[in-house]
Formats: structure tokens, C-alpha cells, sequence
């Protein structure tokens, strides 16, 4: 009776353990688990010259750090909306607009990414839809953000496959030309996917 009692004890402890054990490995699993690196720098953009309430920028500005506007003008924002991280974001239409900007980065040909970023909409003048293409790899797609519809701002993804080992994004402003109030961006990412067959 007692070596029976014994080996059940021997083999509560055991079990005792193991899952202590598998708990520890858990935990530890989910801390040194880190969220995918961002291959975008200054993705919120909160890098650059201090914009104040806001500042228009033109081709060849350096004033939004490791971005560069390629068309028109866009309207860096400071103080003047509230953004949806930290303290800046972009109006894609400047004063006028519409504008577009953009950053290269490292890729792997065939591996697909998947790009995340935060719209909003400037609501001071129309229109009440405002639009913007983004684009990479020779892929391209259209998004809309309705300032009536939505309140706040709202978080949209589009994914690509790479072709080159160095790729570029692109947002556009598909405003009218001469336009003032357009889609407002923030907190833009790109993340590793998985390779394509």
C-alpha cells in the first residue's frame, strides 16, 4: 500500500513539474516574441523639422525624414488636426494639392509584404470622399475614406509581392488638381510576408 502511495506521489510531482515547466516556456515564448520589424522608417512620421500647426512641402523638401514628395504638395501636419499616433501625420493634399510621397527599402524578389497605414480625412472643405492610391512593385491599389461615414480614423492594409531587392512605396492623392482637404496619413508599416511559390 505504501510503495503504491509512493509511486503515485512520484508521479504527481512529475506531472507537477512539467507543467510548471511548460508554463515557464509559455510565458517566456510570449515575451521574447516582438512585433515584425517595420522595413519603413519614420512611418509616423514624427522625424523631421518641426512643422508647427502645419506646413506645406514640395518636391525636393527633406523636412519629413526618409520620405520624399515626388508630385505637387502635401501639408505636413504638427498641431493643427489630432493624429493617430504621437503628433504628426501628412495631409496628401497641400496647399494646393494633391501630392505624392514616398520611400524605397530593402526586399526579397518573390517574398510577398503587407502594408499597413491609418487614413483619416481633412473635413474643412470637400471632397467628402477623399481618395488615394498606393503602389508598389508595379501593383497598385485605390482606397477611399468617407468623412461622413467614418469619425475617426480607420486602419487599412494592401498586400504585394516584391520583384526587386529594393522596392518603393507610394501614396498618391487621386484629389482634383488645386484641391486643399485631402486624405489624411499616419502610422504607415511594412511587414514581411511569406515567400511566394
Amino acid at each position: 500500500m505504501r510503495k503504491s502511495m509512493l509511486i503515485q506521489m512520484f508521479f504527481a510531482a512529475c506531472f507537477i513539474f512539467a507543467a510548471s515547466a511548460m508554463a515557464q516556456n509559455l510565458s517566456a515564448t510570449k515575451e521574447n516574441s516582438s512585433p515584425p520589424e517595420n522595413l519603413i522608417k519614420n512611418g509616423s512620421f514624427e522625424e523631421g523639422k518641426d512643422p508647427g500647426q502645419f506646413s506645406t512641402e514640395g518636391v525636393g523638401s527633406k523636412n519629413i525624414a526618409h520620405w520624399n514628395i515626388t508630385m505637387g504638395t502635401v501639408d505636413y501636419i504638427g498641431s493643427y488636426f489630432p493624429c493617430h499616433s504621437g503628433k504628426r501625420c501628412i495631409d496628401m493634399d497641400g496647399t494646393p494639392g494633391p501630392g505624392k510621397i514616398q520611400q524605397t527599402f530593402k526586399t526579397t524578389p518573390g517574398t510577398k509584404y503587407l502594408v499597413t497605414f491609418a487614413l483619416d480625412a481633412n473635413r474643412q472643405g470637400p471632397p467628402d470622399v477623399k481618395r488615394l492610391k498606393v503602389s508598389a512593385a508595379g501593383q497598385s491599389k485605390a482606397f477611399s475614406f468617407d468623412g461622413n461615414k467614418y469619425k475617426k480614423w480607420k486602419l487599412f492594409t494592401w498586400e504585394f509581392t516584391a520583384k526587386l531587392d529594393r522596392t518603393t512605396l507610394a501614396f498618391t492623392s487621386l484629389s482634383v488638381k488645386g484641391n486643399d482637404y485631402g486624405a489624411l496619413l499616419d502610422d504607415v508599416s511594412v511587414t514581411l510576408g511569406e515567400k511566394t511559390k
